[in-house]
């Protein structure tokens, strides 16, 4: 009896919760703007794969200089490389990432939003603030 209960509570709240808003495509837009919206997007993806390859390879490139020149790397000089340069370059590109996937929801579904402010945005509107 108590199980039977909780499962129809459980399927009351489930009634009650309010409807997940769709994204819904604007109706005005034509077939090639969609298209534009969509490459752009992917290539700001393929852009970012290429440029994770890149700063990999820079990164190998610069440690195999080191190697080299010095037969070890600097401790200093590997932990600035590794804990501040690389990281600093992909949320670079996360952030581009983030702008990017904004301006495609905002052309394709203006009526929709992200669930979440992109980083830029966040950061530009506190300094607007001040």
């Amino acid at each position: 009896m108590d199980a039977q209960l909780e499962l129809w509570e459980r399927q009351e709240e489930v009634r009650e919760r309010p409807p997940e808003e769709k994204l819904v495509i604007d109706p005005c837009l034509g077939r090639g703007e969609v298209l534009c919206a969509k490459a752009r997007f992917a290539l700001v993806i393929l852009s970012g794969f290429a440029f994770v390859l890149l700063i990999g390879r820079l990164g190998h490139n610069w440690l195999e200089l080191r190697l080299k020149s010095y037969g070890e790397i600097p401790p200093l000089e590997a932990a600035v490389m590794i804990g501040v340069l690389m990281p600093a370059a992909l949320v670079g590109f996360l952030c581009v990432l983030e702008h990017t996937e904004w301006r495609y929801v905002r052309t394709v579904f203006p009526s929709g939003r992200l669930p979440y402010t992109p980083l830029l945005h966040d950061l530009v509107s506190r300094l607007r603030r001040r």
